[in-house]
């Protein structure tokens, strides 16, 4: 869904993050000139993760993982021929679910639509349904590649795609009827890792043995780039933020981080630990945690720099693609050959600060002698309470008395009809100017959150006239929003590609 088309001509979208990691909800005054240089414009130094609060054991060697944000709680498949299930609310294990003999579940993936969790079964060549609402699998066994391991959610057809290791191949399952459609796409050699880019409609896998990334377009299924990276890519994972892909190298103990626009390597490869097993993304930080197999540690990459921020030692080896975010909690469980589950949980934060693509008091400073016209202001938020808020528009008049009038964000559905956590107050032709008179009183970000800002506005004519400066030539640099979290109709947390903005004017 892109909406740069949408935008009226003349018009410019900015952003402001206002990002709240203290455990209290935060009012802000916004764009009132008062407030200049009282908001933190850049994050104070925010320590990642760094406590292993708990383990919990589960079946033999845990070789995948992933979140239920529903039930919040956490699937682990084991090569004992089981699934472990984890309340994360008190991190227990609460159910285990028991596979046939001799299938050997390697790798899950969840389905947000159904609310159902996919198990590849190395052994078996199968893949199998489990009905999280009842913790059983349901419906026949679905016959895919030779050694199923990757599996990766396409959210936009329902599809679920499958990397085969031993015959180099990627497997589509339809998710509605549980039925693979169309033939094998081969990749290459040893196929494993993999990932969905949902920005561009494409599926990424890892080929340790060539050396590279390919590339599938899940409009026609075929394979339109194979990317080299370095000695053996692993496993990958997505940054929704930046629209790139972390691959986690075995052989080199090294990430390299591919652009998903262009599908070139950017940047040098950046050295973590040794052997690197897995790789995660921290959505609400724009962290990239890689486990590391022979050190024993955890490398956490700061994704705005690509340099490594923190290492964190584990106390037992950590397992192939044993890695997951539960975003809920900000908090991430770890697979090791002890075999237990292992979490790491958050330290508590007091930073909060403005940033975005746009300096926030720099903005202030312009609007003052250059007032722009704002049309929309759109908030995102994975926290629906900042959605759904009441705000108000504050005018001062001429005695100097501020009159405020309450504004209610309406809730949008984008095209495929899911709830994804987006509102909007249009203000209409005549728009709502800010200067040194007019803002934004009482927008309200709940604790440990983050609300997404969107201005849709130009200059001003009247102040343009007046001053020859041209605010908005100053936003032709503002970066691209890329990513929102969001719910869809059955109340399940997602990731979508809401928007992809251009700020350049719609002429």
């Amino acid at each position: 869904m892109d909406i740069e088309n949408k935008i009226p001509k003349g018009y410019f979208l900015t952003e402001f993050d206002l990002v709240n990691n203290t455990a209290s909800p935060i009012s802000y005054d916004l764009f009132n000139v008062n407030t200049l240089n009282v908001f933190e414009t850049q994050p104070s130094p925010v320590l990642p993760p760094s406590v292993f609060s708990t383990n919990i054991t589960v079946g033999s060697v845990p070789s995948g993982i992933a979140y239920n944000p529903v039930s919040n709680s956490v699937y682990s498949v084991s090569a004992n021929n089981t699934v472990s299930v984890i309340d994360c609310n008190s991190n227990t294990l609460i159910f285990t679910i028991i596979f046939p003999p001799a299938t050997s579940p390697a790798g899950i993936s969840y389905n947000t639509l159904s609310n159902t969790m996919y198990v590849t079964c190395s052994a078996s060549d199968e893949v199998y349904v489990i009905d999280c609402s009842t913790n059983t699998i349901i419906g026949s066994a679905i016959l895919v590649g030779l050694n199923p391991i990757g599996i990766a959610y396409n959210t936009l057809n329902n599809t679920m795609y499958v990397s085969n290791n031993l015959d180099g191949s990627v497997c589509v399952i339809n998710c509605n009827t549980n039925i693979v459609v169309g033939l094998p796409i081969i990749v290459g050699s040893d196929s494993e890792g993999i990932a969905y880019d949902i920005i561009n409609n494409r599926i990424y896998v890892c080929c340790p043995a060539d050396d590279n990334v390919a590339v599938i377009n899940c409009v026609t299924n075929l394979v339109i780039a194979n990317i080299p990276v370095t000695s053996q890519p692993l496993q990958i994972d997505y940054n929704t933020t930046s629209n790139t892909m972390y691959v986690a190298n075995l052989g080199s103990s090294d990430v390299w981080v591919i652009d998903c626009s262009t599908n070139t390597v950017i940047g040098s490869p950046i050295n973590v630990g040794t052997d690197p097993v897995g790789i995660e993304y921290n959505s609400l930080l724009n962290l990239m945690y890689v486990s590391n197999l022979s050190s024993s540690d955890i490398s956490v990459i700061n994704c705005s720099t690509n340099l490594v921020v923190n290492t964190i030692p584990i106390a037992s080896t950590p397992s192939r693609r044993s890695i997951v975010f539960n975003f809920t909690d900000n908090t991430f469980y770890i697979g090791s050959f002890s075999p237990s589950i292992y979490v790491l949980s958050p330290i508590s934060s007091t930073t909060s600060y403005i940033g975005g693509s746009f300096n926030y008091n720099q903005f202030i400073r312009d609007i003052q002698n250059n007032p722009v016209l704002v049309k929309d202001v759109m908030f995102y938020s994975s926290n629906q309470s900042n959605v759904n808020q009441v705000f108000f528009t504050a005018i001062k008049d001429a005695t100097g008395l501020t009159i405020l009038d309450p504004k209610y964000p309406q809730l949008s559905v984008s095209v495929n009809q899911m709830q994804n956590s987006i509102s909007k107050v249009d203000f209409g032709e005549n728009g709502f100017v800010l200067d040194v008179t007019n803002s934004f009183s009482g927008v309200t970000v709940a604790a440990q959150s983050t609300l997404k800002l969107i201005l849709v506005l130009k200059q001003d004519k009247k102040a343009y006239y007046l001053s020859g400066e041209d605010l908005c030539s100053k936003l032709e640099n503002v970066n691209k929003v890329q990513y929102v979290m969001g719910v869809d109709n059955r109340n399940n947390v997602i990731h979508l590609p809401v928007l992809n903005f251009n700020t350049k004017e719609n002429k």
